[in-house]
């Protein structure tokens, strides 16, 4: 197994925040702020429906653990949702957060291989070179 190291460089993150956005991936940028913010593990985070983050925590049931676990809304992750998605008030509470836009997939939670290939892609734009995890 490849060894992963996390990414700590707060120019390396700026960097792949700013091309997130540049690219209008507001979702992708959502989920990495919530990760880098949170320290969840990708699949809870997969499972984040819009009414999770309607409060001032995220309540979540760890997928691996099975401990429920309070998670701050940070400044960060409300600045994405009111930048990024200026809409997500609206948007129906049962609905999956992280979900496909294609039409061969659309609706469909992302899989996290799906996750690693895009923070894989913005972490060596923004000059990364080691593996990510």
């Amino acid at each position: 197994m490849m060894e992963v190291q996390p990414i700590k460089s707060k120019e390396v993150i700026a960097k792949m925040k700013e091309l997130m956005s540049i690219d209008g991936k507001a979702k992708e940028l959502l989920l990495f702020t919530i990760g880098i913010n949170s320290a969840l593990r990708v699949s809870d985070i997969l499972r984040l429906r819009w009414k999770d983050l309607k409060g001032d925590v995220i309540k979540i049931k760890e997928k691996k653990t099975g401990k429920w676990k309070e998670i701050p809304i940070t400044p960060a992750v409300m600045s994405v949702l009111e930048e990024e998605i200026p809409d997500w008030r609206e948007k129906q509470d049962n609905e999956y957060i992280f979900t496909s836009e294609s039409n061969r997939n659309k609706g469909q939670v992302w899989s996290r291989q799906y996750v690693w290939s895009f923070l894989r892609d913005y972490a060596r734009r923004a000059g990364w070179t080691e593996a990510v995890g």
